[in-house]
């Protein structure tokens, strides 16, 4: 299958052996990333072009064919949706919620999840939900169906002036004043009980405030993993302030499930800041407020964390971003 990830590639012209042997050179030191970006590259025009021909008759006809009694038929009508890609994607959307039979609704769930990682880009820009900031440039964001996805791959992506590490993949927007945001994070959080840096696993996707490097904040659905299934989720409530990690998060405060969707909210009134949690975004819990003399006009938005070799993929939805009351 392949995917959109990849950037624009470009050609040149050479003539002579000089410029053949060049080319095989340049073929040579960066065929391994071409190869490793091959399953994630936007599809070619011939490609697009033979999509829009698909006939739609002849997608639902695989699409029912994912529930029909014989292995073989599902099994092979499954692959040749996954081939087609993207023409297929809205009618698998509806079958995975409202298919006939429960394998046919996790069929379709699964080719919807597989073909909806063709939507990944490397930078995204909305009026809404603000602009991409990847500092490493190796992150990928999508934007589809009012659902921000943030993936981060296999190596650490912090956040902490301190530690001198702030190349966390992030979504902001210019907010100027008081202003309150809300967010809800959904999907479970991973358990994996292996790090790559720091002390410990660790998994969060939340809100950002963001002046600089060494001025912010972070209120984020996190998952510190201290053993074999023993990693509580919760939520993490921080401030870097001139470089200090001045409040730190603690994972006792906040207990969130694992498993279901939670929700995030956090507050600017002058130079206090209020953050509260919730499980269903009608309930809430306060955390300590935190004062603070960060500038006017600052950076909002959401971030993604993660020190493990198993990245990670942040959804969000139902973003708010108001002024305060």
């Amino acid at each position: 299958m392949r995917g959109t990830n990849s950037l624009a590639k470009g050609g040149h012209s050479m003539r002579g052996s000089s410029g053949t042997i060049l080319a095989l050179l340049i073929a040579f030191a960066f065929g391994e990333c071409a190869a490793q970006a091959q399953e994630t590259s936007p599809p070619t025009k011939k490609e697009a072009s033979e999509q829009k021909a698909i006939d739609p008759k002849a997608i639902a006809a695989l699409v029912k064919q994912l529930g029909d009694d014989v292995f073989e038929k599902r099994e092979a009508a499954e692959k040749e949706l996954a081939k087609i890609g993207l023409p297929a994607l809205e009618l698998l959307r509806k079958t995975a919620a409202e298919g006939a039979d429960l394998e046919t609704r996790e069929r379709a769930g699964r080719l919807t999840r597989q073909i909806g990682q063709l939507l990944l880009r490397p930078t995204l820009k909305d009026k809404l939900w603000g602009e991409s900031v990847d500092p490493d440039g190796d992150c990928l964001f999508r934007l589809d169906q009012d659902k921000l996805h943030i993936k981060i791959p296999g190596v650490p992506h912090r956040m902490g002036s301190e530690l001198k590490a702030t190349n966390a993949p992030r979504v902001l927007r210019d907010v100027d004043g008081d202003f309150e945001v809300q967010v809800e994070v959904t999907g479970p959080v991973p358990l994996l009980n292996r790090n790559l840096i720091g002390k410990y696993p660790w998994y969060g996707a939340g809100i950002l405030v963001w002046q600089d490097d060494n001025n912010f904040f972070r209120l984020e659905r996190a998952r510190i993993i201290f053993g074999a299934n023993n990693g509580p989720t919760y939520a993490n409530w921080e401030l870097r302030e001139r470089g200090q990690h001045v409040r730190k998060g603690a994972n006792e405060e906040g207990r969130l499930s694992d498993s279901d969707n939670a929700h995030l909210k956090l507050t600017r009134k002058g130079n206090i800041f209020s953050a509260a949690y919730s499980q269903d975004g009608k309930e809430w819990k306060e955390l300590p407020s935190i004062t603070a003399n960060f500038a006017k006009k600052l950076r909002v938005g959401l971030i993604a964390t993660q020190n493990t070799p198993m990245g990670f993929e942040a959804v969000f939805e139902r973003l708010k971003l108001t002024p305060a009351k």
